[in-house]
């Protein structure tokens, strides 16, 4: 661990903690996440942060918070090094009020979202865990997804404890709410990114403020129709792109993201073209 300058602590939950630091050979500042002591720690714990650590490993490229290192400290303490984005999560930015509407919403969160996704989807790996809070801020300002801690990969399945559900609730297709966890599939992530950039651009899900058990009876029985995402603020245009992503079957779920990807750029920057036209056709109006 001499190749790292502890700079500050970034957070700690019950895996362990995150650190920020700066690393002396490639000069520049990382996140390092570390696991408490093994020893005591459950196994499932414990073999999530070393999928984690592989899964990440196996992918680089636009759109995801890359992997630098991995090991073991001096004290006999697991460690994943990624590179540290400064700029918070997606969670932050909307917690904060802020929308990405328009292309913003398409250059910075559609487009590297859906690339990131293809890659680990090309390199068979499911996420599992799409979701604002693992969606980092890089210095180009773009998102870039991380956190594979609960990553199926190379047809193994992250394991879970028996009777619970992966993932975070608000973000699971309805097949995960199945006992069988193994139901998640690649359109699992699907779903969950649909559910993201709805939130980034409206800082609102589908059903807000209903009960729990009603929300997701309602979801896996119906799905997410174009005019729930309209009531909360989608445009039509945009609600149009999103809806084949929501569907409560999975089978009927867009697979390839590079033609879902020519849909959103297609769809935002037509809405784009036409408010331009608008406006303009306001001021000569008012010009007369």
């Amino acid at each position: 661990m001499e190749r790292y300058e502890i700079i500050e602590e970034l957070g700690q939950g019950g895996f362990g903690r995150v650190v920020k630091a700066f690393d002396q050979k490639l000069k520049i500042n990382v996140a390092i996440k570390f696991l408490h002591n093994i020893s005591l720690l459950d196994e499932l714990t414990a073999t999530r942060f070393k999928d984690e650590g592989k899964a990440a490993s196996m992918v680089r490229g636009v759109g995801l918070v890359p992997l630098l290192d991995s090991g073991v400290d001096e004290k006999g303490v697991p460690y994943l090094v990624h590179r540290y984005c400064p700029n918070g999560t997606l969670a932050h930015h909307i917690d904060a009020g802020q929308r990405l509407v328009g292309p913003k919403l398409f250059e910075r969160l559609v487009k590297p979202l859906l690339i990131g996704i293809q890659t680990i989807h090309e390199a068979g790996i499911i996420h599992r865990d799409i979701k604002p809070e693992n969606l980092y801020a890089t210095d180009e300002d773009n998102y870039a997804l991380g956190d594979f801690g609960l990553a199926r990969f190379k047809g193994r399945l992250a394991k879970t404890a028996t009777g619970l559900v992966v993932g975070t609730p608000l973000y699971l297709p309805p097949e995960a709410w199945a006992t069988d966890s193994s139901a998640y599939g690649k359109n699992g992530d699907i779903y969950a990114a649909g559910l993201v950039i709805v939130e980034a651009c409206t800082g609102r899900l589908p059903h807000d403020g209903v009960p729990h058990s009603k929300r997701v009876l309602t979801i896996v029985s119906k799905g997410i129709k174009c005019q729930d995402l309209q009531d909360i603020g989608v445009s039509a245009q945009l609600a149009r792109v999103l809806t084949p992503m929501l569907v409560s079957n999975p089978e009927e779920r867009p697979a390839d993201t590079k033609e879902l990807l020519e849909r959103f750029e297609q769809t935002i920057f037509r809405l784009r073209k036409d408010e331009k036209t608008l406006k303009a056709g306001s001021s000569q109006s008012t010009k007369h």
